[in-house]
């Protein structure tokens, strides 16, 4: 998404620089000599322009969507996951607090690192106590919707 963002971004530049530059020449040519040929390559830069803004808008309005959508699906039932890494960010800074006990849990935002079945790795955001339930390097179940952990049950012996 941040590639197809930096191209939209490239595009809408690249094009506001064509119609500025070709603009300024096809009225200085039409002026002199009565050719208003140079037009055409600043329709063709205010579409690259368009073409630019509309995708950055597209791309920003996906990425809204399914920062909201993240948690919303079926339930889905994974095992077995492993458990590769557990962390908390502030919610105002987006730092990693290593001492998550000493803030408000509503202050903090959880995630847990899973090694999926399929040995794709997976980041889920989930609720103080099932942080609280899962421990690094524990094998288990996990209960996921979307990208939220909903519930996780270790792995008992070997």
């Amino acid at each position: 998404m941040g590639a197809l963002l930096m191209l939209g971004a490239v595009l809408a530049l690249l094009g506001f620089c064509l119609v500025g530059i070709c603009g300024l020449g096809a009225v200085v040519n039409y002026t002199r000599w009565g050719d208003s040929t140079g037009m055409l390559i600043v329709g063709a830069g205010i579409t690259m322009m368009v073409a630019g803004l509309l995708l950055m808008l597209g791309v920003l309005g996906y990425g809204i969507w399914l920062d909201r959508n993240r948690i919303k699906g079926p339930e889905r039932i994974l095992a077995p996951v492993y458990v590769i890494a557990t962390y908390a960010l502030d919610k105002a800074t987006q730092s990693t607090v290593p001492y998550w006990r000493e803030y408000p849990p509503e202050e903090l935002r959880f995630y847990v690192r899973l090694r999926l079945p399929n040995r794709r790795q997976e980041e889920f955001e989930c609720a103080p106590e099932v942080f609280q339930s899962v421990g690094e390097g524990m094998t288990g179940e996990a209960v996921v919707r979307g990208y939220w952990l909903c519930q996780f049950r270790p792995q008992v012996g070997s």
